[in-house]
């Protein structure tokens, strides 16, 4: 992934850098003479609403982690929600194998994995209504069958939720950097106009001084590898 622009200066510190010397350099009329009039600003601004738009790869991660820690529960949600059928299909036929053994067969497994678990809450449902009487007799809830209906929905989702963030891959990040990018570089250019325009007002003039440390001005260098 390309990374200099965040390694050198914080994104959060450029947008906060960016919305402040937007709210200032707007007051100062002689900016108006390098073309930083209102509608300038404007596109400043909604170049700021579009970078921080942008998820950072630490915000990636978390969603990740966060993702697969529903999915486990919701894994672990229709395992027991599956056991609840098995056990009573076992408890209305208790002298009938082939019957029992309607059940899936591959049950095991998609307690562990969520794609098989999606195949089978179907087939599940479908032995539901197959022998819903006699479930019923044997305490299986009246919802059951639109339970697992639910819980396909909500595994599908998370699995196609994880599927979109994990593409957000090396174009997504040199796209984030490339509007991070513009946002530091107007920072620098308005402040090199205001430098420009009130040389000779000291009080004025201190608005205007580089808000990057030294380090932080590597960027400059940095991001002309991803331009």
């Amino acid at each position: 992934m390309v990374t200099s622009l965040r390694l050198h200066v914080p994104e959060q510190k450029i947008l906060e850098k960016a919305k402040t010397i937007v709210m200032i350099a707007r007051g100062k009329e002689k900016l108006a003479e390098y073309g930083m009039n209102e509608a300038y600003f404007a596109k400043v601004e909604a170049e700021i609403l579009t970078a921080s738009g942008f998820k950072t790869d630490e915000e990636i991660k978390r969603e990740l982690k966060s993702i697969t820690q529903q999915k486990n529960k919701k894994l672990i949600e229709a395992g027991n929600w599956g056991d609840k059928v098995k056990t009573r299909l076992a408890l209305a036929f208790p002298k009938n194998a082939e019957i029992v053994k309607e059940f899936p067969a591959n049950w095991s497994k998609a307690k562990r994995d969520e794609t098989t678990m999606l195949e089978v809450i179907p087939n599940i449902n479908n032995l539901i209504d197959k022998y819903s009487v006699e479930l019923k007799e044997k305490g299986l809830p009246d919802d059951h069958k639109q339970r697992g209906v639910e819980l396909r929905t909500e595994i599908d989702t998370l699995n196609t939720d994880q599927e979109k963030l994990k593409k957000l891959g090396p174009e997504y990040t040199q796209q984030r950097v490339a509007a991070y990018t513009k946002i530091y570089d107007r920072v620098n250019e308005i402040n090199k106009a205001g430098r420009e325009a009130y040389a000779d007002s000291p009080a004025d003039l201190v608005v205007f001084k580089s808000p990057w440390q030294a380090a932080e001005k590597k960027t400059e260098k940095a991001i002309e590898n991803v331009k």
